[in-house]
């Protein structure tokens, strides 16, 4: 079986939002990359913290005046600001997966993983618990019309499974704003029926945190916040818009229209007809 080519290089730089959905964390870029053998760098700097995952193969990246080798399977920090040079084994030149990162709480996140420049790896991370976050950020990169939340999401995703494998408690996990990034998850996702339970899955949660979460933050369940934000989507649309009931039923996630008009005379004491003659 032909392995993948070496010197191959992808990387997708993100336009910056003069209104990010977030100042703690904004994605500057995601990349994959394929080393040469022996491919080296004496001098690099950045002024961002790139998160680098090794896919396969090994290298040398040194900074702060200390060497780390590293392997398939770990994961390392190039610190912003912070002059490092790397080179990638003769024999078994290193993959990567990266993503460029800066924000209010970057230097906090990478303090709660254990980073720093004095300790930039965490060692021996199975393929499945990150590498997937990492691709699946970067195919939405390349997406003219990405999200910039929807990269935040993924970003956090891989902070969440490295916390779930450090022991850290997701109980506690709300310094990687974990709430805020399953709401704008929610929020974008409204035209797409969502199961809680599939929710609390994606974010590493069990229900019962999932639960706890919410009534922390909000004082309701998770359902009663999803159904609610899609009621007021509802009432967005019905009085912003000449959009059809069945039209409005489906972009706030309804496949019947019938169920969307139980769910808004439950919600609001009347029907969507009689909503829209208030106006």
């Amino acid at each position: 079986m032909q392995g993948p080519e070496q010197g191959s290089y992808d990387v997708v730089h993100l336009k910056h939002s003069k209104n990010p959905p977030s100042t703690e964390i904004i994605i500057d870029h995601a990349g994959h990359i394929i080393h040469t053998p022996g491919d080296s760098s004496e001098k690099d700097l950045r002024n961002v913290d790139i998160l680098h995952y090794v896919v396969r193969g090994k290298g040398a990246f040194t900074c702060n005046g200390k060497t780390f080798f590293l392997r398939q399977g770990d994961l390392f920090l190039f610190p912003r600001d912070t002059i490092v040079s790397y080179k990638a084994d003769e024999q078994d030149p290193w993959e990567l997966y990266y993503v460029g990162f800066f924000g209010e709480k970057a230097d906090y996140y990478m303090k709660l993983l254990g980073l720093s420049k004095s300790n930039i790896a965490l060692h021996d991370i199975p393929p499945g618990t990150v590498l997937p976050y990492y691709q699946n950020m970067l195919e939405a990169a390349r997406d003219q019309d990405v999200s910039l939340t929807s990269l935040m999401g993924w970003f956090y995703l891989i902070l969440g499974a490295l916390m779930r494998r450090s022991g850290c408690s997701m109980d506690k996990a709300e310094p990687i704003d974990l709430f805020h990034t399953i709401v704008k998850y929610i929020q974008a996702n409204l035209s797409h029926p969502l199961r809680i339970a599939a929710i609390a899955d994606m974010f590493h949660l069990s229900q019962p945190q999932l639960f706890r979460l919410f009534k922390r933050n909000e004082g309701v369940s998770p359902q009663r916040y999803y159904t609610r934000a899609r009621m007021n989507y509802a009432c967005t649309l019905i009085h912003q818009s000449l959009l059809s009931f069945k039209e409005i039923s489906q972009l706030c996630g309804y496949e019947y229209e019938s169920h969307f008009y139980k769910a808004f005379r439950k919600e609001f004491h009347i029907t969507p007809a009689e909503f829209r003659d208030m106006r």
